[in-house]
């Protein structure tokens, strides 16, 4: 066998050696030029953004205006060392560290600000729909009365707190008479906002087919829509100015680095995609003929590595297309056939019927009867082959005794076997059980015992035999000393409408389908079926089922 050097080794090979290369480098770089320059991690500032903006947010939540927040802003600057300025979002300035710092103030950096957004969230998860309503309308009025009332409150410089309350709203403690005193006593919402809080919460409960978690959603949403007007004006926060010290890394050593680097992935990958995509383009060349329907197109076959697989993988696929093409149009055809031959039989007697040419009569009725019996097998047996195609053919299994099956389908065929002149001779013992579906199972040996009648002469004997195997599985056999069949049609058996004697009568050699629909019924059971026969001697199918699983304890056995 001659070796080849895996194409994935050689890939990880050219990978590994450009990645140390860039290791190399990097760690060079990073010794020299930019360790020493790194005062602090982008982490840690971004951090200090976060925290800043979350505390300016849930003061706005707990006061509902921004009076005071100053006094906030100077004790964030003092923790952080950082300037922090708020303005609205027309551009006037709330507070500026640098202005309390007694300082001018500085431009601020080139980039976005963050906005302030201080909007409350409700969470009504876990509640039904009508339960939801009435929370969220609860919600709603008492988020509207605590912001006026911590408004009030913050400009009568009356101190007060917050405490987490239900459904992700707070709850505020303060000084009543302190409050009643400065006339912050909130009276109850208007009679025009709450008949809009509930237009707007019945718009969610409008749609019986909703889901609970679609009821939940809207509501959050109403809430947010309803309590946009009570909150505090949205800000924007710059943190930093322009000129502060920031990070700086000498880019001409890393340039200098970087261009060999390139230069020598660059080089590494047209090595690479020269030898990638020349098999894949020829696989992309062999896929577009096959799509414009040239079913001859193959990938030509080089080397031994995973390409060589590919292109091997997709000429298998290009065969089963050509050859699935090719039993689709040999199977068209024969459906035809076997179609034609009744119809034009029945469509001769109507019309000689209908142009007088012969009276109507007993035996011309049978043979129409027995023309459109044929048809209507056909088409059964295509049906079976369409059930065994999307795996449903066998409904039902239940425990079976195969041997009481084969003496009843002996039974049967008596009297057709009486009319062959034909011995049918049932050889069953002790009981033979399988999970099967009886009615499939007589099916496919009624079709093994139709055919071993067939094919043999009178004077003849048929063999049907039920034993056990010896690894505990279930095996049928049906023998038939008739005039066999030659080996090299053995492999054609099972397929559909093949038949060894292509001019072999509709009457006498049936449709082509039943050995097909046999096999496919004792796949669908997990078993297998087998042919030996020899010209001259006869011919033996033998059917192998699994064994059974035991039986629970009591449970009885299906007899079929």
């Amino acid at each position: 066998m001659t070796w080849s050097l895996s194409y994935r080794i050689r890939a990880i090979a050219l990978i590994a050696a450009l990645v140390g290369a860039s290791i190399c480098a990097t760690v060079w770089i990073s010794t020299r030029s930019t360790v020493a320059q790194i005062s602090e991690s982008v982490d840690s500032q971004q951090a200090e953004i976060n925290m800043i903006t979350a505390r300016i947010r849930q003061y706005g939540l707990d006061h509902g205006v921004w009076i005071g927040v100053s006094r906030l802003v100077r004790q964030l600057g003092a923790a952080t060392s950082q300037r922090i300025k708020l303005t609205t979002q027309d551009g006037e300035v709330v507070v500026d560290t640098d202005t309390l710092a007694g300082r001018a103030a500085r431009p601020t950096v080139d980039r976005a600000p963050v906005a302030i957004v201080p909007r409350p969230r409700i969470d009504l998860h876990g509640l039904d729909p009508k339960s939801a309503v009435g929370t969220a309308l609860g919600a709603i009025a008492e988020y509207r009365a605590n912001a006026a009332m911590t408004a009030c409150l913050t400009q009568q410089s009356i101190g007060f707190s917050t405490n987490p309350g239900p459904y992700g709203l707070s709850r505020i403690s303060y000084d009543a008479a302190a409050a009643h005193e400065a006339t912050c006593l909130p009276g109850p919402p208007s009679g025009a906002a709450t008949k809009g809080d509930v237009l707007a919460a019945d718009k969610c409960v409008s749609n019986p087919k909703r889901s609970n978690s679609v009821y939940v959603a809207c509501l959050e949403t109403v809430f947010q829509q309803q309590t946009v007007t009570s909150d505090p004006v949205t800000l924007e926060l710059y943190i930093g100015y322009r000129g502060s010290p920031t990070l700086r890394v000498d880019t001409r050593r890393i340039i200098v680095t970087a261009i060999p680097i390139l230069l020598i992935a660059v080089l590494c990958a047209a090595l690479l995609s020269r030898r990638v995509l020349r098999p894949v383009d020829a696989v992309i060349r062999a896929s577009r003929g096959l799509e414009a329907g040239e079913r001859g197109t193959r990938v030509p076959v080089r080397g031994h590595d995973e390409m060589a697989t590919l292109a091997h993988s997709f000429n298998r696929m290009a065969d089963a297309v050509a050859d699935s093409e090719r039993q689709q149009r040999q199977l068209v055809a024969d459906i035809a056939h076997e179609l034609r031959t009744p119809l034009a039989n029945i469509r001769g007697y109507l019309e000689a019927l209908k142009d007088g040419v012969m009276p109507p009569s007993q035996e011309i009725f049978e043979s129409l009867h027995e023309e459109a019996l044929l048809q209507q097998r056909t088409i059964d047996d295509l049906n079976d082959l369409s059930l065994a195609d999307r795996s449903r053919l066998v409904d039902q299994r239940v425990r079976t005794d195969l041997a009481d099956l084969v003496r009843t389908a002996c039974a049967a065929h008596a009297v057709r076997a009486v009319a062959a002149g034909v011995l049918l001779r049932p050889e069953t013992g002790e009981t033979v059980e399988a999970d099967a579906d009886p009615d499939r199972m007589r099916q496919a040996l009624g079709n093994l015992l139709t055919n071993a009648l067939r094919a043999t002469d009178p004077g003849g004997t048929v063999t049907v035999r039920a034993a056990r195997g010896e690894d505990g599985s279930a095996v049928i056999s049906v023998a038939d000393t008739g005039h066999g069949i030659e080996e090299a049609h053995l492999a054609h058996l099972f397929e559909r409408f093949w038949r060894a004697d292509r001019s072999r009568a509709r009457g006498t050699g049936g449709s082509g389908l039943g050995l097909a629909i046999t096999r496919e019924i004792v796949r669908a059971h997990g078993g297998t079926i087998e042919v030996t026969s020899a010209l001259g001697e006869g011919t033996t199918f033998t059917l192998t089922l699994p064994p059974p699983p035991p039986a629970p304890t009591g449970s009885p056995t299906r007899r079929s």
